[in-house]
């Protein structure tokens, strides 16, 4: 009965502190809203929710960037296996919330799964899954950017179903390696994908497997073999993220522009003075607290550079798993460690070389712009240590003696460091503020006692788990049996509470979801008579609008602003973008004509921050003020389908500057690409081309309808943002692609007469992804069936 207890005790211990950790998420009054949460998780979920709810593949969403296709971009995840969620009869607040917590699970049996393939003991790997699981990192990005947070879930998994590949050569499990890995592709977050790539290549050329003479005094030669074995676990996770990949890199290829290595790599790097918060929690966290002169996040003031604010609001693992990875076996320690410190030390970007030294080998990392992301694997790698210290420390056979009496003095001294700093910051409160005051941008007294005050409760935290772990060092010293390396597993649980539990941020859902009343004031006086009212809104400045929580504010300003991130909620629809790949075309039209490009969108409505308008510009203009400190400003409905006469293919440079001239119209005369200029050749510029108005309607976002009378030949204009992926048939004929007018627009080249058209948008590369996707899939399923035939004859 006590071994079936014992057994058991690595996944109750696991579940009780993963509870605990998301227990206060599980009220069902509650959702997670903090930054890209809300911003760009929630809007895009909420549409493939809809959309599969009504039985309906969602591919094009209309409410930002005046339509833009839901594959454009790898963020939205739809091909992710998590957004299956999605088709269960739940509402969507639940499915939401439940596909961010299961993260946390999946992180930590991956891990375990790996960790125990690794050669850790069940409760050492017990104790690094739930460090791994619940790092500053995972849970930062479970409550903030769930793609960042799905794709380091995935990434034990992608490297235990090669370790097994490895082992075996079995292709159900390269199948499942592979699938593990192309995850995070699926899942909007390709870097996690590159960084386990790079750690299974190191297990790949590191490999000990006697069945497959791969020793590692002669891995030399094997190299080969073992290349192929990497090629084909990379070849295949490639195969099987087509569906996802493709559709981008197509559109990379024609329309989008991304950044790369032009980007500035100084954005959201870890500073320096950061990186001991890998072992201290609470002080090097951006968290928001409220001082005498308000909320204050030491974080902001200590970051003197373009951003205040990191990637990932907290990076803690623990003293103790830090302690704990130092022991791990000799032929694991060093590249285990070392490979951690070269990717803490690349996450701090141009303050030192090794950033650049890493671009310089491998230039494809430059497509990542930020270098604190190298925290990811590095909270990986250093939990791997840790779980494999903890082993040979609390589950090795026989007593080590000498690996005991060091840890002993490692944890003795490590506790005596702690509280003497602790102490010596007591004492010397007073001069220590004033330091650290001077360190600050604005120089605030308040914020740094609140700084100081998180490093000694940290210090203290840390020394007390320190203390509680060298007592356990010598129990194990004494005595032997699993209690040490249960209670071992259980200090690493409670310090991952002690560090994450206050990294996931909520608001109530009545709140977040609740009416917006500058919303009802646009559909009040808005044309509905073309779909829902268009605006040009990019508030993304403004005071928050609760000053007991600026964080809290800083979402509801946003969502009250009607931000475009923000529309799919609020009935409305932006012209504003809120993407990583954006169409460079339609980026440039908007910043150097914009008074085309609303014209051109039927935009009725202008939302500013009033603090940027001065008074004779508000006069001149028409600006009308709202509350929250906003602006709104009010053009006349445009139609969102109309013939154009005349028409001119321009290149790119001479077609933007013919759009910036002051006064154009974009109802009289188009621009079209210089490829199509055939299509221009019998319009004869004729003062009025039409009949009667065109006639609009919307079966789906995918799917535009527009009914036409024109006396001659002309350009039908369609207000919808262009893509490759649109197509349009006329009266019934085969579909050929739409062009593209005035470099942002939809159109057509119709004759004489009365037609109906009908456009429709659907993916490029979309069918070849699949297909490649199944296929691959189904050639390793093949393969493993013919393994099992062969192996029974």
């Amino acid at each position: 009965m006590l071994e079936k207890i014992e057994r058991k005790l690595p996944l109750l211990l696991c579940a009780a502190v993963l509870l605990v950790l998301v227990l206060p998420v599980l009220d069902p009054s509650l959702q997670l809203y903090d930054r890209d949460t809300a911003r760009c998780e929630a809007p895009f979920k909420w549409e493939i929710w809809k959309r599969l709810q009504a039985h309906q593949l969602p591919l094009w969403v209309t409410w930002t960037e005046a339509g833009t296709s839901l594959l454009g971009q790898m963020t939205p995840g739809l091909f992710h296996p998590t957004t299956l969620l999605y088709l269960l009869p739940f509402d969507f607040e639940t499915l939401f919330k439940l596909q961010h917590l299961l993260v946390l699970p999946a992180a930590a049996l991956g891990f375990f799964l790996f960790a125990r393939w690794c050669g850790a003991g069940r409760f050492g790997a017990t104790g690094g899954a739930l460090a791994y699981a619940g790092s500053g990192w995972v849970v930062s990005m479970t409550g903030t950017n769930l793609h960042y947070a799905l794709g380091g879930a995935a990434v034990p998994f992608a490297l235990h179903g090669l370790a097994r590949f490895l082992e075996t050569r079995r292709p159900l499990w390269l199948l499942a390696g592979a699938f593990a890995l192309a995850c995070p592709v699926l899942g909007g977050d390709p870097q996690s994908a590159l960084f386990a790539g790079l750690i299974g290549a190191g297990l790949t050329l590191g490999f000990r497997a006697r069945q497959m003479g791969l020793h590692a005094n002669h891995w030399y030669a094997n190299l080969f073999p073992r290349l192929a074995i990497l090629a084909a676990w990379g070849l295949s996770a490639l195969l099987l993220s087509a569906s996802a990949g493709l559709p981008v890199t197509l559109r990379l290829s024609s329309l989008a522009s991304a950044p790369g290595l032009g980007a500035t790599r100084d954005a959201y790097a870890a500073p320096l003075w950061r990186l001991p918060g890998l072992a201290i929690p609470g002080a090097f966290d951006e968290t928001l607290e409220s001082t005498d002169a308000g909320q204050r996040s030491p974080y902001g003031e200590f970051a003197k550079g373009r951003i205040d604010t990191p990637f990932s609001q907290g990076i803690t693992l623990g003293a103790p798993l830090l302690l704990l990875g130092l022991f791990a076996t000799r032929g694991k320690r060093g590249w285990l460690l070392g490979a951690a410190l070269v990717c803490v030390l690349a996450a701090s970007g141009p303050a030192l070389f090794v950033d650049g030294l890493l671009l310089r080998i491998f230039p494809p990392l430059g497509w990542f712009r930020y270098p604190e992301k190298w925290l990811a694997p590095a909270t990986f790698l250093l939990a791997m240590a840790g779980a494999l210290g903890a082993t040979e420390l609390f589950e090795s056979d026989g007593e080590k003696e000498s690996g005991s009496r060091k840890a002993l003095l490692v944890a003795a001294g490590s506790v005596l460091a702690f509280v003497g700093a602790a102490l010596v910051l007591s004492l010397f409160d007073g001069r220590a503020q004033a330091f650290v005051t001077s360190s600050m941008r604005d120089r605030p007294v308040e914020t740094a006692a609140l700084f100081l005050s998180r490093l000694r409760s940290g210090l203290w935290l840390e020394a007390a788990l320190l203390a509680a772990l060298a007592g356990l060092v010598a129990l194990r010293a004494r005595r032997e049996g699993s209690f040490a390396a249960i209670i071992c597993a259980t200090i690493l649980g409670v310090s991952a509470l002690a560090n994450s539990q206050s990294l996931l941020y909520m608001m109530p859902v009545e709140l977040l979801r609740g009416p917006v009343p500058i919303g009802a004031v646009l559909r009040a006086r808005a044309d509905l008579t073309n779909g829902p009212p268009r605006l040009d809104s990019a508030s993304e400045e403004g005071e928050p609008l609760t000053a007991h929580n600026l964080r809290l504010g800083l979402a509801l300003f946003r969502m009250n602003a009607l931000a475009s991130e923000d529309n799919a909620f609020r009935g409305v629809e932006n012209v504003a973008s809120y993407s990583s790949l954006q169409d460079a075309d339609y980026e440039r039209l908007f910043r150097d004509a914009p008074e085309t490009l609303r014209r051109l969108f039927d935009v009725q409505f202008q939302l500013r921050a009033s603090i940027g308008i001065s008074d004779p510009q508000r006069i001149h203009d028409g600006w009308e003020s709202m509350p929250l400190g906003l602006s709104l400003r009010q053009w006349p409905s445009s139609p969102r389908a109309f013939l154009v006469g005349c028409a001119e293919a321009l290149g790119p440079e001479a077609a933007m500057r013919r759009l910036s001239t002051p006064g154009l119209e974009p109802h009289h005369f188009a621009i079209a690409r210089l490829e199509d200029k055939d299509a221009l050749a019998d319009l004869a510029c004729a003062a009025d081309a039409t009949t009667q108005p065109a006639r609009w309607t919307r079966p789906s976002p995918e799917q535009l309808e527009v009914d036409v009378e024109s006396r001659a030949p002309a350009l039908l204009v369609v207000a919808e943002h262009f893509d490759p992926g649109w197509s349009v048939s006329i009266d019934g004929a085969n579909p050929v692609p739409a062009l593209q007018l005035d470099r942002a627009a939809l159109g057509a080249k119709v004759a004489a007469g009365k037609h109906h058209l009908v456009f429709r948008f659907f993916p490029r590369g979309l069918c070849a992804g699949l297909a490649c996707s199944i296929g691959c899939a189904l050639v390793l399923l093949l393969l493993e069936l013919l393994r099992l035939r062969f192996r029974r004859a």
